[in-house]
């Protein structure tokens, strides 16, 4: 599972992106044409990962809307 957000506006200009690898997902997330701040986080098993990672990703989409 791989999302790529944005958002723009008069003061803005940033990226969100979530990349899930098995049992851990990877979060890259600043200004647009920066290579960003990465962060790993790891868990027991793929489900819970998973699980995690769409909780987090819906957070996102809710402040958008």
């Amino acid at each position: 599972m791989k999302h790529y957000l944005t958002f723009q506006d008069d003061k803005s200009d940033k990226f969100w992106q979530i990349e899930v690898s098995e049992d851990s997902f990877t979060v890259t997330y600043g200004k647009t044409g920066s290579s960003g701040q990465v962060q790993t986080k790891t868990f027991d098993d793929e489900e819970t990962c998973l699980k995690e990672a769409k909780k987090l990703l819906s957070e996102k989409l809710k402040k958008v809307i």
